[in-house]
């Protein structure tokens, strides 16, 4: 709304400062100086703006005080119905200072609140963020851009400059007057803080460390070990045996026949839960192991 009403405004004056500055038969000159009077002082005042945005004060406060400063000219340039003054030539140039002033604190204040509040918001401080801010900020101005000349033509043609700048002066302290009530009821925001981009050595460097992480998060998912005894199942059971039993098994290892005494558990010879007796047959022959089921 502020960019919008800011556009109108110096659409306004395109099209109706001209007729408005006939009555004092200006030379060509001189009624040129007269249009570039706001445009300057913009020109020389929006870097001021800009850096009180950066380190001084709030970009919406900013907003209101360029609204107010807009109206004020227009106060001045008509002289507006509503100030019993002479239509002057001094009254109508400090009218058009103040309109320049106003243009540079609202048009700068604008952007930079627009993109604070888009990054506070969750999106990206990066080049797609301000171009996407830009692209708002460029199509509202030249909505206002149309609509000013198109507006201001039709009311100085039908009620005169002085009336007809009211339609300026009303916008804009409405404007003022929502921001300065959204400023009070809003919740406070975080603050802004500006990211500087990584170098190429940093993102190695994270890309590096995140491919660590990877990698030892997947070794360990496809190495499952035992809590109980800490052995890893892969290693430890025989081929064929399946996690169960490998789990609740002593150690999942093949007991040499001297050993086998103290695995006796009764009637029946070794379990094949607590594991297998290597018996070294006599005729020189593969060991093998006996598995008896316990009853």
């Amino acid at each position: 709304m502020s960019i919008i009403v800011t556009s109108m405004s110096i659409g306004f004056l395109q099209a109706t400062l001209e007729p408005h500055l006939r009555s004092f038969f200006l030379p060509p000159i001189i009624l040129g100086l007269m249009f570039i009077i706001n445009g300057g002082i913009y020109a020389m005042t929006a870097p001021g703006f800009g850096w009180l945005c950066d380190r001084a004060y709030s970009p919406k406060w900013i907003t209101v005080s360029g609204c107010f400063l807009v109206a004020a000219g227009f106060c001045m340039i008509g002289p507006a119905p509503v100030i019993p003054v002479e239509k002057t030539l001094w009254l109508i140039m400090l009218g058009l200072v103040l309109h320049g002033l106003g243009m540079a604190a609202q048009l700068v204040a604008s952007f930079t609140d627009a993109l604070r509040t888009t990054v506070a918001q969750g999106f990206p401080n990066n080049l797609e963020t301000f171009g996407l801010i830009s692209g708002l900020w460029t199509s509202t101005f030249a909505l206002g851009a149309f609509m000013g000349p198109s507006i201001s033509g039709v009311l100085f043609d039908t009620i005169g400059f002085p009336n007809a700048s009211l339609f300026i002066i009303v916008l804009h302290l409405l404007v003022g007057i929502l921001t300065a009530t959204y400023i009070f009821v809003a919740k406070p925001q975080s603050p802004y803080v500006e990211i500087k981009e990584e170098t190429k050595e940093e993102i190695d460097k994270h890309s590096y460390i995140a491919s660590l992480i990877q990698n030892s998060v997947t070794e360990s998912m496809k190495s499952i070990r035992s809590v109980g005894n800490g052995i890893s199942i892969e290693k430890s059971r025989p081929p064929g045996m399946n996690s169960l039993i490998a789990c609740n098994s002593y150690k999942s290892q093949a007991w040499p026949e001297r050993d086998s005494s103290n695995l006796n558990l009764g009637p029946y010879s070794y379990s094949y839960g607590y594991g297998t007796v290597n018996r070294k047959p006599s005729n020189g022959g593969c060991s093998s192991g006996s598995y008896f089921p316990i009853a």
